[in-house]
């Protein structure tokens, strides 16, 4: 293989360049931490399974009962009510003085939409009233009574269905970490540098209204004297037969960017940006599931 520098910023070779690595330890860390960030929020059904396993029966005294009403808006203008019972009483617990606590059912709650339903199961409830109930026994505040418990199978439900969506939504990640970092990585090793021309501006519209593109065309290495050949596009309008740099993949010279080849800094600020968006899906993913569960 040969090659000469013709430019300061541009490289010709008349033949293959170095083979690419294969990173089989960079793609398995992949693969571990998009698979970490999927299981964590899919497992929260397994969470609240073994948390309200934890719950034990007792007794607890009526104080106080009465409806709750809260208003639900609708943009179509069709806004709602719902009525739930909610109920004070005491939880007694052996060897401690009475716990107050409140509320009425547990982990989910029922509702209803007429106040009529909602108050007759307030009216149940007698203040005065000993009844069974279901506590927390590390935090005795946390009471019901009526517990329908969580089920393992419910726990598989979550499991499933929030490993589907976490799995999508991922693959945002997924997305930006092949176009973005790991092309800066590709390029950044073994990036090639030239020089490209303006030769075409168009005129573009997104959601946000029109905007300008300049598609630079390049030309690259020569192999068995045929020379590679591309386009990418960069953002304005710039004059037409301007020059830019471009360093770009030999092996898919679609691979490219304007300008020289990327930074150990620009990797590392992809790298940690990425991560960040990895995060931030996979917390919006356990609130979700939270909330679904």
């Amino acid at each position: 293989m040969y090659s000469h520098q013709t430019d300061s910023s541009e490289e010709v070779y008349t033949g293959w360049p170095v083979q690419p690595r294969t990173r089989h330890l960079l793609k398995l860390a992949e693969m571990l931490v998009l698979l970490i960030a999927v299981l964590i929020p899919s497992c929260g059904g397994f969470y609240r399974a073994n948390y309200y396993s934890r719950f034990v029966q007792g007794t607890c005294t009526i104080t106080d009962g009465y409806t709750k009403s809260e208003l639900h808006f609708v943009k179509n203008g069709l806004d709602y009510t719902t009525y739930a019972p909610y109920l004070h009483y005491t939880v007694s617990i052996p060897g401690t003085s009475e716990i107050a606590s409140s509320g009425y059912d547990g982990p989910d709650h029922v509702s209803f939409h007429e106040e009529d339903e909602a108050q007759a199961i307030v009216n149940q409830y007698a203040v005065g009233t000993t009844t069974t109930c279901s506590y927390n026994p590390v935090n005795p505040q946390e009471a019901f009574l009526v517990f329908q418990g969580y089920s393992q199978e419910r726990a598989w439900n979550v499991f499933w269905g929030s490993f589907i969506l976490s799995g999508l939504a991922q693959l945002i990640t997924l997305l930006v970490w092949h176009l973005w970092v790991r092309k800066f990585m590709i390029l950044h090793e073994r990036g090639k540098l030239t020089r490209g021309r303006v030769v075409r501006n168009e005129s573009r519209r997104n959601q946000n209204g029109p905007y300008t593109v300049s598609i630079i065309a390049y030309t690259g290495i020569s192999i068995s004297n045929s020379p590679i050949r591309g386009e990418l596009t960069i953002s304005g309008h710039n004059a037409l037969n301007s020059r830019f740099p471009v360093c770009y993949d030999p092996y898919r010279p679609t691979r490219a960017r304007c300008g020289n080849r990327p930074t150990r800094t620009e990797i590392i600020g992809a790298v940690i940006a990425t991560l960040l968006l990895l995060i931030a899906i996979s917390g919006f993913s356990c609130m979700l599931t939270f909330l679904l569960t």
